[in-house]
């Protein structure tokens, strides 16, 4: 292989019979490589995007894996229906106070998620050993932070899988309005 100076770098002259476009890459090469890579770049955007529109309408078949991460239990809306009228189970909703007065679970108290202490000070004379706790909202995490406070204090606490949104979907009691005078259990 021979080779030439260009600049004072030394370039290896390509060896004999080997096409001069393999040789040099040129700027029609650049061009085309970058192209690909474009359209490689929008498939895996439009696939993406795809998907995530497509999520919401799927059906969710296991634990959500923020609960299993957190090491807390959770309930179906049919599981967590079947507490309805125990005097030993308590329906903590975590959404905003105007969510909860709009409406939730029929029984539930208002235990927001900006403020566990103040929720957990109302009920805490209310909360036995034998008391369980459900705790939801609209998103899981705070519901299993509501959950992990309240195991922190020795209470056993749930979170409703799917939240809010899986107990109007299986068409559970709900109520709405303020909540009444006396709101603990």
């Amino acid at each position: 292989m021979q080779s030439r100076a260009t600049g004072g770098t030394t370039v290896p002259e390509p060896a004999a019979g080997v096409a001069p476009a393999v040789a040099r890459v040129g700027p029609r090469v650049v061009r085309r490589t970058l192209l690909q890579a474009l359209v490689l770049v929008a498939a895996a955007f439009v696939a993406g995007y795809a998907s995530n529109a497509l999520r919401p309408t799927l059906e969710w078949g296991g634990s959500d894996p923020l609960l299993l991460k957190h090491g807390i239990d959770g309930l179906s809306a049919e599981e967590a229906a079947l507490y309805q009228g125990d005097p030993t189970a308590l329906y903590l909703d975590v959404r905003p106070a105007e969510e909860y007065a709009r409406e939730r679970i029929q029984g539930a108290i208002s235990f927001a998620a900006d403020d566990f202490t103040s929720g957990y000070d109302g009920v805490r004379d209310f909360l036995g050993p034998e008391v369980k706790l459900i705790a939801y909202g609209d998103d899981t995490l705070p519901a299993v932070r509501a959950a992990e406070f309240l195991k922190e204090r020795g209470h056993t606490a749930w979170v409703l899988e799917g939240g809010w949104q899986a107990w109007k979907k299986a068409q559970l009691p709900t109520e709405s309005g303020a909540a009444p005078v006396g709101d603990a259990p």
